[in-house]
């Protein structure tokens, strides 16, 4: 099928632009961005084929449903040529927010780019902005395509685009999630709905789309969510040739790593990672996490892990239970300890977290720290969290407000819609006060915020820190994380001491490296030959040359 025939005006009910009459006024449809010369073929067959599994005999009839509503997502820019390869997703920065939380509306998130900026960041992910429109006198201005609007409060579709516009002109990527599909809906629905969405997300400016293939087609086969996956991005790189997907997980200890593949599919979230980031930090213990950061980087080439201090969903502790039993801990009693120890249950925590569903538990990540009762190490504890989030390779993503502090919010139960989820405490509204005080560095939250900001800026600087290849190290202490990132401009050693005493990583340990180092954070220029003391909830990204001699 040519590229002509996608490109259709909605208001002509689908007519393609062959069928237009020679002496036909331009129209709108004639003024229409063409398909970018880089866009894939349209095969409706192999779209039809990938649908079968998922829906039978009506594969066929939905595939021509989706041409169709292809042919009515009309570009509002002229789409860029590319891939998603040219979008360097593992040499970016992210911060996640929700709109309306964070900023208000579009405009208001618009406005806040600078800030994000300052602190280094370089790809937005916004939680749902789109809705479905079922009204039978929809808003035009709020309309991305027929059957798709913005959700109601947070703006129109041209203030989308302007946002898109904007993030891309401060050298951003922009990230956009679907919205929940309607659990009670047919099937074919539910992936039409799914896929026209992220169609008219791509034709807006987001260069990622995240899906959630479970909340589509539920609980299926991996072969079952990649079909997904394939049909979405088939279709969303028609309008957008550079865009890439980034699937949702679950909390399997693999997370949604086995649905990369290395061309449109090209992030995963890591839902084990920061599951196991929380559980060193409360063991004080490296085993667990050093076991899962060796298998980190096993993705395919061009696609990469997202790396996550905690999320917008409740912290659930998804690690390998073959690694616990190796390591001698009963992993069902470890959880239980683990979901106690976070709503501070357990003598000695610091963490103040919410129970959630199922042994998971919600909170920000200061109020998880201690910095809600002024735990003397909670800042320490905040800044080393995103020290491994942000050096273990993949797409870092923080949650806004993290980068100040930002506490829990326990008037959530006081509004209705949100009462019965727990998950709103680390869903709080934007902190005016905290983020006003983030260049006072003698407050917490200026700590926090020029932490984090610095490890923003190393991690950009240094291409070892880019890419996923993660190799262990044996500190030979319980107490410190070890792992390498080589690269072909020098290894970064990162060491990070978990325990609340200082610990020694000894000459004899270092001994495969060069006799000197330069830790990459402090700026500083250290001798490996003496040993490394890392005093309590501290660490070093050294810049590290391996011993050849």
């Amino acid at each position: 099928m040519g590229s002509a025939a996608l490109t259709t005006d909605p208001a002509e009910g689908g007519r393609d632009r062959d069928d237009a009459r020679a002496d036909d006024a331009p129209t709108d449809e004639d003024r229409a961005p063409a398909d970018p010369a880089s866009a894939p073929p349209f095969d409706r067959d192999a779209i039809a084929a990938d649908l079968r599994p998922l829906v039978g005999d009506e594969a066929d009839a939905l595939a021509d449903a989706l041409a169709a509503d292809l042919r009515a997502a009309r570009p509002r820019r002229t789409p860029t040529d590319g891939s998603p390869a040219g979008l360097d997703l593992d040499r970016r920065t992210g911060g996640v927010c929700y709109v309306d939380r964070y900023a208000d509306d579009l405009r208001g998130l618009a406005a806040r780019i600078p800030a994000l900026r300052d602190l280094g960041l370089t790809h937005l992910q916004i939680r749902p902005v789109a809705e479905p429109d079922t009204d039978d006198d929809p808003d035009p201005a709020a309309l991305l395509a027929p059957g798709v609007r913005v959700r109601a409060g947070l703006g129109s579709a041209a203030d989308l685009g302007d946002l898109a516009d904007a993030l891309h002109d401060a050298g951003f990527t922009l990230a956009v999630d679907l919205s929940p599909a309607d659990a009670d809906a047919p099937l074919a629905d539910r992936i039409r709905g799914a896929v026209r969405e992220a169609v008219a997300l791509a034709a807006v400016g987001a260069d990622v789309v995240r899906v959630d293939p479970a909340d589509a087609i539920g609980e299926r086969p991996d072969a079952d969510r990649a079909a997904l996956l394939r049909v979405i991005a088939a279709l969303g790189r028609r309008v957008s040739p550079a865009l890439a997907l980034a699937v949702a997980a679950d909390a399997a200890p693999c997370g949604s790593a086995e649905l990369l593949d290395g061309d449109a599919v090209r992030l995963a979230d890591d839902p084990a990672l920061t599951g196991l980031v929380w559980e060193a930090l409360a063991t004080r213990s490296a085993a667990l996490l050093a076991r899962a950061l060796e298998r980190r980087g096993d993705v395919p080439i061009g696609s990469a892990r997202t790396a996550r201090v905690r999320s917008h969903d409740a912290l659930r502790f998804a690690f390998d239970d073959d690694d616990a039993r190796t390591l001698g801990i009963d992993p069902d009693e470890h959880r239980r300890f683990l979901a106690e120890y976070h709503v501070g249950g357990f003598p000695g925590s610091h963490a103040r977290g919410i129970r959630h569903a199922d042994g998971a538990v919600a909170g920000t990540t200061a109020s998880l720290a201690g910095l809600e009762q002024d735990d003397p190490g909670a800042v320490e504890r905040i800044l080393l969290a995103h020290s491994i989030a942000l050096s273990t390779g993949g797409l870092p993503l923080i949650v806004l407000g993290d980068e100040v502090g930002q506490l829990n919010d326990y008037g959530y139960d006081d509004v209705p819609a949100h009462a019965d989820d727990s998950r709103w405490v680390n869903r709080p509204l934007y902190p005016f006060e905290r983020y006003d005080q983030r260049d006072d560095r003698t407050t917490s939250t200026g700590a926090i915020h020029a932490g984090i900001r610095r490890l923003v800026a190393v991690r950009r600087a240094t291409p070892a820190l880019g890419g996923t290849r993660v190799v262990g190290f044996d500190a030979n202490d319980p107490h410190v994380l070890g792992y390498q990132r080589p690269h072909e401009d020098g290894t970064v050693l990162v060491l990070a001491n978990l325990g609340d005493e200082p610990a020694t990583v000894s000459a004899e340990t270092l001994g495969g490296f060069a006799e000197h180092a330069v830790d990459l954070v402090r700026d500083e220029r250290l001798r490996l030959t003496k040993g490394i003391v890392l005093s309590p909830r501290t660490f070093v990204w050294l810049q590290a040359t391996h011993d050849l001699a």
